[in-house]
């Protein structure tokens, strides 16, 4: 990114380098060093960071992976603010993750760019949807919605009485349009029939662990893993935060119509279970946990071909 000078209201936050100024904004975070120490963490305009040094935004994820940089502290963790104050923490509420803070952060670099925020976009595609009450505008709004840190969602629309519920209202409607699958081979009419099924709430949705030895893919073709899927998939894997695979149950077997690479992979790491998403109630002594979830409409058509 170019470095860019900002003019107006930066509280006086800026450096220079090679006698151009370039100017930020901050907010507060916590580095870990031993114990807990209240840190201005400075945004600038160039997409650079300062939080004792200066650093890109692939540092600070380094950072902010490591806990060096953290938003949150646990409870009896000693916070010093410099200057001021040493305390103890008897109750600690946190409420930003790691992901949504650096939403944070591209959104602040983006207002010093005098670019839209996720916000303002998220604003525009809702005046746009009520301009429009079409289907390809209402899934326009949902991602814009998701695309914002979700620690913010409800200031969008500057009512702090509504929020964001006139959003989320009609986000979480779903139009039969918007539900339709795709197959990378055999289209799955019976998977098409359960998932419609399901976002109309006529039959149960449920969250399930189901040994793999129970789930069967509806053909037998070989499927080529993408590298930024593989990656993406063992970053969740190892996270501890594995990816569900949808499935439906047609008699002692759960079949898998759409999730072919997440099953294939799941395969290869030699699991004994899988997490699923299961249209219907899951029965069997294939199924280890089960707990029933509202079905919420994906940002993206499923497996895009």
């Amino acid at each position: 990114m170019s470095k860019v000078v900002k003019h107006g209201d930066s509280h006086g936050i800026y450096r220079t380098e090679d006698g151009e100024i370039i100017y930020g904004e901050s907010r507060f975070v916590f580095i870990k060093n031993l114990n807990y120490y209240l840190a201005e963490l400075k945004i600038y305009a160039d997409g650079m960071v300062d939080c004792w040094g200066l650093m890109d935004l692939d540092e600070l994820k380094e950072k902010l992976d490591s806990g060096w940089i953290t938003l949150s502290i646990p409870n009896g963790a000693s916070v010093d603010i410099h200057m001021l104050s040493s305390l103890k923490v008897s109750e600690a509420n946190n409420y930003i993750s790691n992901q949504e803070f650096l939403k944070e952060i591209q959104d602040t670099i983006s207002d010093l760019n005098d670019q839209p925020t996720s916000l303002e976009l998220c604003r525009n595609a809702y005046e746009q949807y009520l301009d429009d009450k079409s289907t390809e505008n209402k899934i326009k709004l949902r991602k814009a919605y998701y695309a914002m840190p979700e620690h913010m969602r409800h200031f969008v629309l500057g009512d702090m009485q509504a929020k964001d519920s006139p959003i989320t209202s009609i986000i979480d409607t779903v139009d039969l349009d918007e539900v339709e699958p795709k197959f990378p081979f055999k289209k799955d009419k019976k998977f098409i029939e359960l998932y419609k099924q399901v976002a109309q709430d006529k039959i149960p949705y449920y969250w399930a662990v189901i040994k793999i030895d129970g789930i069967k893919p509806f053909s037998d073709a070989d499927v080529e893993i993408e590298d930024s899927f593989r990656k993406h998939f063992l970053e969740k894997y190892t996270e501890g935060k594995p990816i569900s695979i949808h499935v439906y149950q047609d008699g002692d077997v759960f079949i898998m119509s759409d999730d072919y690479m997440s099953f294939t992979l799941y395969k290869g790491l030699g699991v004994k279970t899988i997490p699923c998403l299961v249209m219907g109630e899951p029965v069997g002594d294939h199924v280890i946990d089960k707990m029933k979830i509202r079905f919420q409409a994906p940002t993206v058509v499923v497996n895009q071909e």
